[in-house]
Protein backbone atom coordinates (compact mmCIF):
# COMPACT_ATOMS: atom_id res chain seq x y z
CA UNK A 1 0.00 0.00 0.00
CA UNK A 2 1.36 3.41 -0.91
CA UNK A 3 1.63 5.89 1.96
CA UNK A 4 -0.85 8.26 0.38
CA UNK A 5 -3.40 5.42 0.29
CA UNK A 6 -3.06 4.65 4.00
CA UNK A 7 -5.99 5.43 6.25
CA UNK A 8 -5.43 6.68 9.77
CA UNK A 9 -8.19 6.65 12.37
CA UNK A 10 -8.02 9.55 14.80
CA UNK A 11 -9.84 9.90 18.09
CA UNK A 12 -10.15 13.21 19.89
CA UNK A 13 -11.99 13.93 23.14
CA UNK A 14 -13.56 17.27 24.05
CA UNK A 15 -14.67 17.98 27.63
CA UNK A 16 -17.15 20.77 28.29
CA UNK A 17 -18.13 21.88 31.78
CA UNK A 18 -21.37 23.80 32.10
CA UNK A 19 -21.28 24.41 28.34
CA UNK A 20 -17.66 25.70 28.13
CA UNK A 21 -14.82 23.77 26.47
CA UNK A 22 -12.22 23.10 29.19
CA UNK A 23 -10.05 20.19 27.95
CA UNK A 24 -9.04 18.20 24.88
CA UNK A 25 -7.35 14.80 24.71
CA UNK A 26 -6.25 12.31 22.08
CA UNK A 27 -6.80 8.59 22.57
CA UNK A 28 -5.47 5.15 21.73
CA UNK A 29 -7.48 2.81 19.52
CA UNK A 30 -7.23 -0.60 21.17
CA UNK A 31 -6.54 -3.90 19.43
CA UNK A 32 -9.99 -5.28 20.29
CA UNK A 33 -11.61 -2.14 18.88
CA UNK A 34 -9.65 -2.39 15.64
CA UNK A 35 -10.65 -6.06 15.31
CA UNK A 36 -14.31 -5.13 15.84
CA UNK A 37 -14.09 -2.40 13.20
CA UNK A 38 -12.42 -4.72 10.67
CA UNK A 39 -15.09 -7.38 11.23
CA UNK A 40 -17.83 -4.82 10.59
CA UNK A 41 -16.12 -3.57 7.42
CA UNK A 42 -15.62 -7.14 6.19
CA UNK A 43 -19.28 -8.03 6.79
CA UNK A 44 -18.29 -10.62 9.41
CA UNK A 45 -20.21 -8.85 12.18
CA UNK A 46 -23.99 -8.59 12.26
CA UNK A 47 -23.67 -4.83 12.61
CA UNK A 48 -26.40 -4.58 15.25
CA UNK A 49 -24.02 -3.18 17.85
CA UNK A 50 -22.80 0.40 17.94
CA UNK A 51 -20.83 2.56 20.30
CA UNK A 52 -22.91 2.25 23.44
CA UNK A 53 -21.23 3.37 26.66
CA UNK A 54 -18.72 5.83 28.02
CA UNK A 55 -16.65 4.41 30.89
CA UNK A 56 -14.71 6.58 33.32
CA UNK A 57 -12.27 5.62 36.02
CA UNK A 58 -9.48 6.79 38.25
CA UNK A 59 -6.71 4.45 37.06
CA UNK A 60 -3.45 5.96 35.90
CA UNK A 61 -1.91 3.07 33.97
CA UNK A 62 -0.74 4.19 30.54
CA UNK A 63 -3.04 2.80 27.79
CA UNK A 64 -1.69 -0.04 25.65
CA UNK A 65 -3.15 -1.61 22.53
CA UNK A 66 -3.92 -4.84 24.38
CA UNK A 67 -6.15 -3.18 27.03
CA UNK A 68 -9.61 -4.72 27.34
CA UNK A 69 -10.90 -2.58 30.22
CA UNK A 70 -10.03 0.52 32.16
CA UNK A 71 -7.46 0.19 34.93
CA UNK A 72 -10.09 1.09 37.56
CA UNK A 73 -13.55 1.80 36.14
CA UNK A 74 -15.86 3.67 38.51
CA UNK A 75 -18.64 4.95 36.23
CA UNK A 76 -20.44 3.79 33.10
CA UNK A 77 -23.11 5.69 31.18
CA UNK A 78 -24.98 5.10 27.96
CA UNK A 79 -24.25 7.40 25.07
CA UNK A 80 -26.59 10.38 24.85
CA UNK A 81 -26.26 11.14 21.13
CA UNK A 82 -24.20 10.44 18.01
CA UNK A 83 -24.01 12.11 14.63
CA UNK A 84 -21.72 12.56 11.61
CA UNK A 85 -20.85 15.98 10.20
CA UNK A 86 -18.24 16.52 7.47
CA UNK A 87 -16.77 13.04 7.89
CA UNK A 88 -16.36 13.24 11.67
CA UNK A 89 -18.31 10.90 13.93
CA UNK A 90 -19.20 12.66 17.19
CA UNK A 91 -20.33 10.54 20.12
CA UNK A 92 -21.82 12.48 23.04
CA UNK A 93 -22.41 11.71 26.70
CA UNK A 94 -23.85 14.11 29.28
CA UNK A 95 -22.77 13.54 32.87
CA UNK A 96 -25.11 15.30 35.30
CA UNK A 97 -23.89 17.21 38.34
CA UNK A 98 -25.05 14.34 40.58
CA UNK A 99 -23.07 11.69 38.66
CA UNK A 100 -19.43 10.51 38.67
CA UNK A 101 -18.17 12.99 41.23
CA UNK A 102 -14.52 11.95 41.58
CA UNK A 103 -11.15 12.74 40.01
CA UNK A 104 -11.38 11.39 36.45
CA UNK A 105 -8.08 9.90 35.29
CA UNK A 106 -9.11 7.60 32.44
CA UNK A 107 -11.90 7.32 29.93
CA UNK A 108 -13.00 4.73 27.40
CA UNK A 109 -15.62 4.11 24.78
CA UNK A 110 -17.37 0.73 24.60
CA UNK A 111 -18.88 -0.86 21.53
CA UNK A 112 -21.93 -3.01 22.27
CA UNK A 113 -22.75 -4.36 25.70
CA UNK A 114 -25.67 -3.48 27.93
CA UNK A 115 -26.33 -2.13 31.42
CA UNK A 116 -25.06 -5.31 33.12
CA UNK A 117 -22.33 -6.52 30.75
CA UNK A 118 -19.53 -4.51 29.19
CA UNK A 119 -19.02 -4.35 25.48
CA UNK A 120 -15.72 -4.22 23.61
CA UNK A 121 -13.49 -1.41 24.86
CA UNK A 122 -12.71 0.37 21.61
CA UNK A 123 -10.70 3.40 22.73
CA UNK A 124 -8.95 4.51 25.93
CA UNK A 125 -7.25 7.71 27.08
CA UNK A 126 -5.70 9.12 30.21
CA UNK A 127 -7.34 12.37 31.27
CA UNK A 128 -7.25 14.67 34.30
CA UNK A 129 -10.63 16.13 35.21
CA UNK A 130 -11.90 17.14 38.63
CA UNK A 131 -15.62 16.33 38.46
CA UNK A 132 -17.81 17.54 41.32
CA UNK A 133 -21.48 18.31 41.98
CA UNK A 134 -21.08 21.86 40.68
CA UNK A 135 -20.31 20.62 37.18
CA UNK A 136 -22.47 19.23 34.42
CA UNK A 137 -20.10 17.71 31.87
CA UNK A 138 -20.51 16.98 28.18
CA UNK A 139 -18.01 14.54 26.71
CA UNK A 140 -17.68 14.57 22.94
CA UNK A 141 -15.58 11.80 21.41
CA UNK A 142 -14.74 12.65 17.80
CA UNK A 143 -13.59 9.89 15.46
CA UNK A 144 -12.31 10.61 11.97
CA UNK A 145 -10.40 8.85 9.22
CA UNK A 146 -7.60 10.93 7.78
Amino acid sequence: MRERDALHVRGHILIRENGKLVSEYDNLFLDAGKEKLFNILAGLDNGNETYSYFVIGDGTTEPTGSDTKLANQKFRKQITDRYVINGVLSIICFVENTEANFQWKEIGLEFGGNAQYPGVLFNRALIDEDKNDMKQVEIEWQISIV
